[in-house]
């Protein structure tokens, strides 16, 4: 099949997607074989580096005992996270470099020295695409969680666990300066200023999910028939798969603790 630079018929052949639905009815997986058919080479390594978002979930699952939570769709398999992994030169950079570090051995002693350092790894691995898109997008990322990390704990020290620290220091600079005006930098700081005092948990989680799905159609505008646009169709499937992964974690610890306390106030009324 001709592949063409821009993609016109597989892009207008993609379904639409709405925030927070299940419109897309292939899994993670299907898709990713797909246009690992439709795309050039080149093409579908940009979106391998999004795809490394469900890498790293796995990974960390893997770590933390947790196989039942793997996800497909990433990259690699359980078997190719779980063994061989320091002699399997098919991984990402990144991953050979988190391996270095002997994760499996000292995991459950510092599992969240080695989650920022994953992410640390991987976002310096994000740094070294030349697609502009995805250059605009993950510096918003990290911006993005950087802020949430810096208003939730405005009282502590966050340098140890901020991403890319010389940016970040001049996003502090700029949040600490009383007569700096945030939106002048960061458009969506309103926006997530509002999120961050909603009520609970999961709809924080939402929608910081949907501030981060407008951004998505925000870098796109007047964007048709580019890779960006299929990029940009993969971070919106990424996202609405973490919003259902997240209405079933949240829903199910509710369940948890809803059967915790039936089985407390049963256990007060039979004494």
């Amino acid at each position: 099949m001709l592949k063409l630079d821009k993609y016109h018929y597989l892009i207008a052949g993609l379904p639409e997607l709405e925030f927070n639905t299940n419109s897309y009815k292939k899994t993670l997986l299907e898709y990713r074989n797909e246009l690992r058919k439709e795309l050039l080479p080149n093409d579908f390594e940009l979106v391998k580096i999004l795809m490394h978002e469900i890498d790293n979930k796995n990974l960390l699952n893997i770590l933390a005992k947790h196989p039942e939570r793997f996800l497909i769709g990433g990259n690699y398999s359980y078997e190719e996270l779980k063994t061989n992994t320091l002699n399997n030169s098919n991984l990402a950079t990144y991953l050979q470099d988190f391996f270095l570090l002997d994760p499996f051995q000292n995991f459950p002693e510092k599992p969240d020295y080695y989650t920022h350092e994953l992410f640390n790894l991987y976002n310096e691995f994000t740094h070294k695409t030349k697609n502009s898109f995805l250059q605009l997008w993950f510096e918003f990322n990290i911006n993005l969680r950087n802020i949430i990390l810096i208003l939730n704990n405005e009282k502590q020290d966050n340098g140890d666990v901020l991403l890319d620290k010389n940016k970040t220091k001049q996003i502090i600079e700029k949040y600490q300066s009383k007569n700096i005006n945030q939106k002048l930098f960061f458009p969506w700081f309103e926006k997530l200023s509002e999120i961050i005092i909603l009520s609970t948990p999961l709809s924080i989680e939402l929608a910081i999910e949907k501030l981060r799905w407008d951004v998505v159609n925000n870098l796109l505008l007047f964007t048709y028939f580019s890779i960006d646009v299929i990029l940009g169709y993969t971070i919106k499937l990424l996202i609405n798969n973490r919003c259902l992964n997240l209405s079933e974690s949240f829903g199910h610890t509710k369940f948890i603790q809803i059967t915790k306390n039936l089985e407390e106030a049963f256990d007060k009324n039979g004494a």
